[in-house]
């Protein structure tokens, strides 16, 4: 399962980390493969969190394969 989050500056942090980390845990106790990837406009830019955390895409719009889910967060 390929499991993403679009990034841009703002983007609220509790709701990419949340479920990611959820899902994270299904996935230890079932056996199954997922894939986390963070997606952004631009591969060489920091989109910094709205508490100041920034992280850089993993992909971008062009690059991102098929997702299974795809998580939008909340933001300023």
């Amino acid at each position: 399962m390929i499991i993403g989050s679009l990034l841009f500056h703002g983007w609220e942090i509790q709701d990419v980390q949340s479920p990611f980390s959820i899902l994270a845990k299904v996935a230890s106790k079932t056996g199954e493969n997922h894939q986390f990837i963070e997606i952004g406009e631009n591969l060489n830019t920091a989109y910094e969190s709205s508490a100041h955390f920034p992280i850089y895409p993993t992909v971008d719009y062009q690059s991102c394969p098929k997702l299974d889910v795809l998580l939008i967060p909340g933001g300023l």
